[in-house]
């Protein structure tokens, strides 16, 4: 019998179990990366389904996405967190939570992103660029008049009345004054038939009083603070937000925007704080529209050239003019507060036709004052939202933050005794380092994160 060489078959059987070596190499290559896969995926989709679970409240009432870290009773929004994933299906027993961004982070840094990103998205960027401008030309008017009114009026005032002590012609207008400035604000600028709210809070258990627990970890994607971005952020707390003029409410406190800008633990504090701001600046271009107008002047010039003959001092006059300037700047502001207080409008700077108290009515101010009288209502001016917006621009933004914070920490657990709502325990940014065992004894290590947009 003839033997035939087997060298076709030695080679299609080497190539065989070469061909198959490497499908199977392949294979199990796919079943592990698969399996990294599905390891990934569903920590992923588990970490999606946990952040979809942000506070309701929180979304519906301020706009803000965040994962109320404590709503299960818990103290430490990491294990809560986890607790969360495992829930979920996902693999826990090598993850760790590398970083973390809770909202009350940097001074609320979180919480001013989202806000000013909730106004962009609102379609009021336009709205802002105007109100930017307009802010920051009447703030700064605001600073230069009114810091020309604490020289002129504290320095000289002062001393003015402690010249004119004693005439009794004029001791009923200068102690007019002097009665005016230390009595209680709101006991004089508060509209007839206006209650001042009784509300309080507790200033220990605050957001911005407290030692608050950190977050850690370092995230990119922040956007830097711009002066549009603090405006858009003005024009958030100012809309959700309330203040003196909408309708008080049933629990926490019922001026927020005075709170932000106070920082006192009761409405009537944070209003009067407020009152007085508005009561100098008012008073400063009271001042200023008096010294400018011509027929102002000249009633002024003649009282006082009456006050200094009865006096019998005319070496007086210049003192009393600028005495009765401030006191009818002073009585004339109070009448704007009013006239705020009561949702009416006041120009930032008067003319002969907004100007409301005479000469004559300033003697008699304070009977008109216990009598009720009000300022006309005028068509054009600022508001006191308006006026409320100016004072919000001078303020610092982590100030305004924290401030913001607790008034949200307040009202959230205020509605619902049972519920516990913390601003450092409200995660907003997660990074999650995950270690798992695959089949074939293999280590995975991967990371997964998930961030609000």
């Amino acid at each position: 019998m003839r033997r035939e060489p087997a060298v076709i078959t030695v080679y299609v059987s080497l190539v065989f179990l070469l061909l198959l070596t490497l499908t199977g190499a392949l294979l199990e290559s796919a079943a592990v990366q698969t399996a990294k896969n599905n390891a990934k995926e569903t920590t992923g989709l588990a970490l999606e389904s946990v952040f979809a679970e942000y506070d309701p409240d929180l979304q519906e009432k301020y706009h803000i996405f965040a994962v109320n870290g404590c709503r299960k009773g818990g103290s430490d929004p990491e294990q809560e967190l986890l607790q969360s994933l495992r829930f979920y299906r996902a693999d826990t027993q090598g993850a760790k939570v590398s970083k973390m961004q809770l909202l009350s982070d940097e001074k609320g840094k979180e919480f001013y992103e989202q806000a000013v990103r909730y106004m962009e998205e609102k379609g009021t960027v336009e709205e802002a660029l105007l109100e930017q401008a307009e802010a920051l030309s009447e703030a700064e008017q605001q600073e230069e008049i009114t810091e020309k009114l604490q020289v002129e009026a504290i320095t000289g005032f002062a001393h003015t009345l402690s010249e004119l002590e004693g005439g009794e012609p004029v001791t009923g207008l200068f102690s007019l004054f002097a009665g005016f400035f230390g009595r209680p604000v709101l006991q004089i600028a508060m509209p007839q038939g206006k209650t001042v709210s009784a509300s309080s809070i507790d200033l220990n258990k605050a957001a911005s009083h407290r030692s608050l627990r950190e977050g850690h970890g370092v995230f990119t994607g922040h956007r830097e603070p711009s002066l549009l971005s603090d405006t858009l952020f003005d024009l958030y707390l100012l809309d959700v937000m309330n203040q003196e003029t909408d309708e008080p409410k049933e629990s926490g406190l019922s001026y927020e925007i005075e709170y932000i800008l106070a920082g006192e633990e009761s409405d009537r504090k944070n209003l009067e704080n407020v009152a007085g701001r508005l009561i100098l600046i008012r008073t400063a271009f009271n001042a200023q529209y008096l010294k400018e107008s011509a027929v102002r002047q000249t009633e002024i010039t003649q009282l006082a050239i009456f006050l200094a003959a009865v006096l019998a001092a005319p070496e007086c006059e210049e003192a009393i003019r600028e005495a009765v300037t401030y006191v009818w700047s002073y009585a004339e502001a109070v009448m704007d507060i009013k006239a705020l207080f009561d949702d009416k409008k006041v120009p930032l700077n008067k003319d002969d036709q907004s100007w409301t108290l005479s000469l004559e009515g300033l003697l008699s101010f304070e009977k008109s004052v216990a009598e009720g009288w009000e300022s006309a209502d005028e068509e054009e001016g600022l508001s006191y939202k308006d006026y409320l917006r100016m004072l919000l621009a001078l303020e610092s933004r982590q100030t305004k933050c924290m401030r913001a914070l607790d008034l949200i920490e307040t009202n959230l657990c205020g509605e619902s005794k049972a519920k516990a709502f913390r601003s450092d325990s409200a995660v907003c940014r997660v990074q999650i380092d995950s270690s798992c065992v695959l089949p074939r004894s293999v280590h995975y290590d991967f990371t997964t994160a998930f961030a609000y947009r």
